[in-house]
């Protein structure tokens, strides 16, 4: 996985595939962890608008696997990041430097023993990272259809 930053947006490159956002679009951003996944660690992006897809390398495959994507993903404004805790600390690192993040997250071992209590909902093993209108993560959700109460 590589990360960097470019013309506003933060470029997250895996397997042949570009994904790029912009940092204007980001509403939210949670992280999160699956003990039982391959990829234990994951970086939810919630956005105002759509995301972009570019082929990184020039093989048919990723050619068309940006091309499908760009075509069926243009309606969705969440993107899931699903790594391991090394690439989740370069996504991270990115958007520290270009948003304005309250949450200070260093460690990524103890993701599934966070506890974060919001409008007194205890929610274990995630935490809310961003909120572009300092909502809070019982909010974030409510707004994103994850949390009926």
């Amino acid at each position: 996985m590589r990360v960097k930053s470019k013309n506003e947006s933060i470029l997250i490159d895996e397997i042949g595939i570009t994904t790029e956002i912009k940092y204007k679009d980001i509403d939210s951003i949670l992280i999160s962890s699956d003990d039982d996944a391959n990829f234990p660690i994951e970086i939810i992006f919630y956005l105002t608008e759509p995301a972009k897809y570019y082929n990184s390398n020039n093989t048919i495959l990723s050619k068309f696997s940006s091309f499908i994507m760009n075509l069926f993903n243009k309606y969705s404004l969440e993107i899931r990041v699903n790594t391991v805790e090394d690439n989740a600390k370069l996504v991270l690192l990115e958007l520290k430097k270009n948003l304005n993040q309250n949450n200070e997250i260093n460690d990524l071992n103890n993701i599934r023993n966070w506890i974060e209590i919001s409008a007194n909902i205890k929610i274990q093993g995630s935490k809310l990272i961003y909120s572009k209108n300092n909502l809070s993560l019982k909010d974030v959700l409510i707004k994103q259809n994850k949390l009926k109460i």
